[in-house]
């Protein structure tokens, strides 16, 4: 029985690093900040004008978390620090690439909206568990993607009706 068990979680964790693999190597998003490790993505999303920013950070960085992160986003006149929204962060790792992808959500104030228009944000430090990640930031690509709206609809949130036959 133990071997029918081992094929098993083969063939489940083969399936899985397959998945992710594809699900790697068709993300496309801009990146606006980076280090020599890993990379960060971001999207603006709205949803009933409600504004926030998805970052997911491709690298080889491996987290599982239910306490989301810390972001600081600083410039030369100021540091802002921002939680994330996100309480559960967890990566999806390709074995395969040997690279992950970590995404979760901040809400953007209109103060946060404002400090990354405005500031020259030269670094960006994210603390997830006991890991601590620091990126240049690319302002014209920041500006981008603030520029660059996606709007949701709360379906598209997780939060539609629960009711399965649309009554």
């Amino acid at each position: 029985m133990a071997l029918a068990g081992q094929i098993i979680k083969y063939i489940i964790d083969k399936q899985s690093d397959d998945f992710f693999t594809k699900k790697i190597t068709e993300f496309k998003g801009t990146c606006f900040a980076s280090n020599s490790d890993h990379e960060i993505y971001g999207e603006l999303g709205i949803v009933n004008e409600f504004k926030y920013l998805t970052f997911t950070i491709m690298g080889p960085l491996k987290v599982h978390v239910h306490h989301g992160c810390k972001l600081y986003f600083e410039s030369a006149n100021e540091t802002v620090e921002i939680e994330s929204d996100s309480l559960e962060i967890q990566t999806d790792y390709s074995k395969k690439l040997q690279l992950g992808m970590t995404a979760f959500d901040i809400d953007l104030t209109v103060e946060l909206e404002n400090t990354l228009r405005n500031e020259n944000i030269s670094s960006i430090k994210i603390v997830i568990n006991k890991t601590t990640l620091l990126f240049e930031c690319n302002k014209a690509n920041m500006i981008e993607i603030l520029n660059t709206v996606i709007e949701h609809d709360e379906t598209e949130m997780g939060n539609e009706n629960m009711d399965p036959f649309g009554l």
